[in-house]
Parts: structure tokens; C-alpha cells; sequence
């Protein structure tokens, strides 16, 4: 993944967006998916992806479904930002 983003460069920027489950509190879960996104972050650096280039989100749980199973709301997404 990280050789493709340093390839293209017609990608401005990498938005990396942790996610938790529902369970526990609002705070916990938001703090948890922000040390996801940026330990997904930390792995791309290592990689040789700009520092710059990538924008850390944490979601929490706002966008867990409860119909499915925990693990598939522990996630982290990359989204490509294209400029215009």
C-alpha cells in the first residue's frame, strides 16, 4: 500500500479513519480510534510514506452497526483525498 501512495501522485492526501465497537463509553471509543488510525499511520511512515501526506480521524463508534459482530467495527479505513 505504501509504494502505491508514494507512486501516484495525483493523490494529495490519505485520510486514515479508526473505528471502534459500541461497546464502553463515548470517550474510551473515541480515543481508541484515534490510537488505531495513528498506528496505522505510524506503519506507513515506517513504510516511506510522507508524514504529510496522511491525516489521522478517530470515528469512535458513531458509525457502528450493531448487526454485525464487534470485530468488524474494530477497523480503520484510508480514504484517498484527490485534489482538485
Amino acid at each position: 500500500m505504501a509504494v502505491r501512495i508514494e507512486e501516484n501522485s495525483g493523490v494529495g492526501q490519505l485520510l486514515i479513519v479508526g473505528h471502534a465497537d459500541p461497546n464502553g463509553g463515548a470517550a474510551h471509543n473515541d480515543a481508541l480510534s484515534c490510537t488505531r488510525a495513528e498506528a496505522v499511520i505510524d506503519a506507513l511512515v515506517r513504510a516511506g510514506v510522507s508524514r504529510q501526506r496522511l491525516v489521522q480521524r478517530g470515528a469512535g463508534s458513531r458509525c457502528a452497526s450493531e448487526d454485525v459482530p464487534d470485530r468488524v467495527n474494530r477497523r480503520v479505513e484510508a480514504l484517498l483525498v484527490v485534489p482538485r
